[in-house]
């Protein structure tokens, strides 16, 4: 701790979460993980300081941006040992841009798949001797690319496939 103060220095937990629309919880653990350093009041109250309020908003855009907090509190140790810490902040936003990127792709494949998906699922026969064969169906390859949407069941025992007149596949255990 850097020390006790007064109260009228800064304002106490409840303000400065409600200030930013936070937990009094969310800004103790900041302070257990180093992101926060309050002062303490006489009586052991938690002081927040204009500088505590900068910190705070800086680990808000941050989060925002996509750091995580382990990579604030990396921010900060390396701001608070002199050296700048904007050549490793390019370098995770270099990272999670690729992580974005992949995730973007992945979800295009993804709508498409259910659109085709459901697209197909407009004449299904309602009378399929399976659950669902919608849902039956979801790990097939609707559009021809040789992924599935689902992984195939496994462990389940022995699956025999009927089609429906829909085409879509029904699997009944044989007994």
């Amino acid at each position: 701790m850097r020390g006790r103060v007064s109260e009228k220095v800064g304002v106490r937990i409840g303000e400065l979460a409600r200030e930013f629309g936070l937990n009094p919880r969310t800004l103790r653990y900041y302070e257990s993980v180093g992101l926060l350093r309050p002062r303490r009041t006489a009586s052991g109250y938690r002081v927040y300081v204009e500088a505590d309020r900068e910190r705070l908003w800086f680990v808000l855009r941050a989060k925002r941006a996509g750091l995580s907090l382990r990579e604030v509190v990396e921010v900060f140790r390396l701001r608070d040992r002199g050296e700048p810490p904007c050549g490793h902040v390019r370098n995770w936003l270099d990272r999670k841009l690729a992580e974005v990127e992949d995730q973007l792709r992945a979800l295009r494949r993804l709508r498409e798949e259910l659109r085709q998906l459901r697209h197909r699922a407009e004449d299904v026969d309602p009378r399929a001797p399976c659950i669902c064969p919608i849902i039956e169906d979801a790990g097939a390859d609707p559009v021809g690319s040789g992924a599935r949407l689902f992984p195939p069941r496994v462990g389940l025992g022995r699956f025999a496939a009927g089609l429906t007149s829909s085409g879509f596949v029904c699997r009944k255990q044989r007994v």
